[in-house]
């Protein structure tokens, strides 16, 4: 059992981890340069933008939230 608390804890620190890099990623996307004002640009690029830091956005919550489950179970186990 107390193996397994150990390895859920370690997945914990690998999927917030992962979490930390895509969301980093995400926050690296250059959107800053499309919110000039007026901005006469493309907006095939500043969606195309969003979307890339929509995606990694996603990417990280479902990182931290397998992170989450890890260190629940990880505090559970040991209660049954």
């Amino acid at each position: 059992m107390e193996d397994w608390v150990q390895y859920l804890n370690y997945g914990a620190v690998v999927f917030a981890f992962l979490a930390a890099i895509f969301w980093f990623w995400s926050a690296k996307v250059p959107v800053h340069k499309f919110t000039g004002v007026p901005w006469g640009g493309n907006m095939d690029e500043l969606e195309d933008a969003v979307k890339r830091q929509s995606v990694r956005s996603a990417w990280a919550a479902i990182f931290a939230g397998f992170a989450a489950l890890c260190q629940g179970i990880a505090l559970a186990l040991p209660n049954f």
